[in-house]
């Protein structure tokens, strides 16, 4: 007596394929086309994939060739000349060691959320339309079928890329599928689980500054004389060399109001900064994303 058991809904699919009408291995032009809504439409943009195929006057002119060549073979072979090997002819060129094909599809559509691509491709029977709502779902087998299909012939996964209007990102998702489970298999390798800290603001290098900037940190600083602005409002401006730095100005003096400083004078200000050497900022700033 046999016992009773369950499959999952692409285990189901993976057996009975033919239900859907059709053999993946064994489709045909028209019915593909129709299948898409393409009829006598299909324009074969790279011919160079279709080099094992052969015409009928193709295949007469290599027989005749082939026959040729038989026969010069036979008359050195009887007069004791050495026979060399006929090269296989372009026409009877297998299809190379590959095994499978890469293959893209991409569409003009509205995209998906991140977090409902994995069960829009990869688990079979999901879908938007089991709700009472008149719009267009995301149901069909098409993209399931194609990950089972891939699972099945090259065991490899699928990977997909979708954006929709307003996002600045694109998500990428490498999909595979558990027949036997109807889950799907997310390939994503989580390399830390320590987030890195948060980023901190900092002031502005005096070599990476220009005129507009500096007239906008006099506007907003609260120091109130030269030598305060210099040495508090730029990274790696120490006091010494906020000294040295006034010392190199025209006019200039640790007391100075910053606030009453000329344009000329700001313009010395930007002048002195890239002539002279300061020290690299320092990286503790930087949040590593490992």
């Amino acid at each position: 007596m046999e016992t009773g058991g369950s499959k999952s809904t692409a285990e189901f699919l993976q057996r009975t394929r033919t239900l859907l009408g059709l053999i993946i291995e064994e489709i045909g032009k028209n019915k593909f086309n129709s299948m898409i809504g393409l009829v006598d439409r299909i324009e074969l943009m790279k011919k160079e994939l279709y080099d094992d195929y052969e015409t009928a006057k193709a295949r007469e002119k290599r027989l005749g060739k082939e026959a040729r060549a038989q026969e010069i073979q036979a008359k050195n072979a009887t007069l004791g000349k050495k026979v060399k090997e006929h090269p296989v002819s372009k026409g009877m060129r297998g299809r190379g060691e590959a095994s499978f094909y890469k293959v893209t599809c991409k569409d003009n559509g509205r995209g998906m959320p991140h977090d409902d691509i994995p069960d829009m491709f990869g688990r079979v029977l999901s879908g938007t339309k089991y709700g009472l709502k008149q719009a267009r779902g995301n149901f069909g087998l098409g993209a399931k079928m194609a990950l089972i299909w891939s699972k099945m012939s090259t065991g490899l996964p699928i990977e997909i890329s979708s954006s929709m209007k307003g996002q600045n990102y694109t998500s990428f998702c490498r999909l595979d599928i558990d027949i036997h489970r109807k889950n799907v298999t997310i390939r994503f390798a989580r390399r830390t689980d320590v987030m890195p800290p948060v980023p901190v603001e900092t002031k502005h290098h005096p070599s990476s500054v220009d005129l507009l900037l500096i007239k906008r940190l006099i506007g907003e600083t609260s120091k109130q004389n030269l030598l305060q602005f210099l040495q508090h409002e730029f990274v790696n401006i120490p006091k010494s060399y906020s000294e040295w730095l006034i010392e190199m100005g025209p006019e200039f003096s640790p007391k100075l109001a910053v606030k009453s400083l000329t344009s000329q004078q700001i313009v010395c200000i930007h002048q002195l900064f890239r002539h002279a050497k300061f020290d690299d900022p320092s990286g503790d700033i930087i949040a590593l994303y490992i």
